[in-house]
């Protein structure tokens, strides 16, 4: 897909069916990959081949093992930075904080090397600037990627889909805060590009979806 100048690529894992999207700025030969998930890194080398773009950077969504699978291996294959909040970074190196425990093979990985600092941080990249927005909820360190006309949402929303807060560090009212976030502060013609599933145009859900008691939620002091 093409979205304004910038190829956005979808690649989906065969575990859990995961999204990882490539994202290349073909005029300064660079690329963005979001959520490295299993099997994916085979995939990333061939388009960025095909695109002549070299990886600038690895942005993860949140720590699970799903959507971090492949990351050692991206970064032994690529000089690229890894983006994350602090609470997912803290996670990479643990398999039972990242859930990799729980599957046949523990993963261990190195922590990221750029850390989102606040709500909302600002990283040029190639002709655009990426803006990187926190949206804890679906875990502590959840973030959301925004590009022009476009927002990666990873697990925060996912088209016809109620947000899990039941794993390690999920949280309900912190997830409807996030979702009045993107709600208030997107344009409804932008597309969502989630974590699992189909890409979506923001005004074609509405957050009682993906949060049941998102009124009440929205409104109320973080807490489980």
């Amino acid at each position: 897909m093409q979205v304004g100048r910038l190829n956005v690529f979808q690649i989906v894992s065969t575990f859990k069916g995961q999204n990882c999207y490539v994202i290349a700025d073909t005029q300064y030969a660079t690329a963005v990959v979001i959520d490295p998930g299993y099997g994916t890194c085979v995939v990333v080398d061939r388009l960025l081949a095909e695109v002549g773009c070299t990886l600038a950077y690895i942005v993860l969504t949140h720590a699970h093992i799903d959507h971090i699978a492949n990351l050692n291996e991206l970064r032994a294959h690529w000089p690229c930075k890894v983006i994350a909040t602090t609470e997912t970074s803290d996670l990479l190196p643990f398999p039972k904080r990242n859930l990799s425990a729980f599957y046949a093979v523990p993963y261990v990985a190195e922590h990221a090397d750029v850390l989102l600092t606040g709500d909302c941080d600002r990283l040029l990249w190639g002709s655009k600037e990426m803006i990187l927005h926190a949206s804890p909820g679906h875990t502590e360190g959840c973030l959301m990627v925004e590009l022009p006309g476009m927002l990666f949402t990873g697990d925060t929303l996912i088209k016809d889909t109620k947000t899990v807060v039941k794993l390690p560090g999920g949280n309900r009212t912190s997830l409807a805060k996030s979702l009045k976030y993107i709600f208030d502060t997107f344009p409804t013609g932008y597309i969502m590009f989630p974590g699992h599933g189909e890409s979506i145009v923001l005004g074609d859900t509405q957050p009682e979806i993906h949060c049941p008691f998102y009124e009440r939620q929205s409104n109320a002091k973080v807490g489980i």
